[in-house]
């Protein structure tokens, strides 16, 4: 090989390793909001401090002249998913899950939560990486932090007219969970 074309191919491959070092560095927290399948509700996180998930979390209804706060929460979360007005034949409720993206480290472990889900402001079940992941490599791994999920889905409508939370794992399982009580029945 010409010493023109080797010296390219290395330049290339420190470059593309620059870019994954890159990638994977972590961002600096900013408020961000996140809506309800059908709009008719949103959560809004907003941090405290530049790292963590120190800060608040708060659910608000839509109206037509202004928002009404529903349920507030002391965390601040990159990815909330949330549910409002869910009518369970008895009850009106709301039901928000809250996933932890990116975890440091590289494998699952039972200290590092990686779900909750909460039902009208208060936590109904959690979940650790090892819990989800099932197995310790059982991750998507990047330079320095991990995820047992390969795409989380979000609410659906099952077949019988209720809510499910749907997560893909690493593995290519997926996971469906109940919208009120967080309880799944993969595991």
């Amino acid at each position: 090989m010409p010493s023109h074309i080797h010296k390219f191919a290395v330049a290339l491959t420190l470059l593309a390793s620059t870019q994954a070092l890159l990638a994977d560095e972590e961002r600096t927290n900013e408020p961000v909001v996140f809506s309800s399948w059908d709009g008719t509700c949103y959560a809004k996180s907003v941090p405290r401090s530049d790292f963590g998930d120190d800060g608040t979390t708060t659910i608000y209804k839509v109206g037509v002249a202004s928002d009404a706060a529903s349920d507030a929460f002391n965390w601040y979360s990159r990815s909330v998913y949330v549910l409002c007005d869910v009518w369970d034949g008895a009850h009106s409720w709301t039901a928000v899950v809250r996933v932890f993206k990116m975890s440091s480290g590289f494998q699952a472990d039972n200290e590092t939560p990686a779900i909750e889900f909460y039902v009208s402001g208060k936590l109904v079940k959690r979940y650790s990486t090892l819990e989800i992941a099932g197995k310790p490599e059982n991750v998507f791994v990047s330079v320095s932090h991990y995820t047992p999920f390969r795409t989380v889905l979000g609410f659906r409508a099952n077949g019988s007219g209720q809510f499910e939370f749907v997560t893909i794992l690493a593995d290519g399982r997926e996971l469906r969970f109940d919208w009120k009580t967080g309880r799944t029945r993969a595991l």
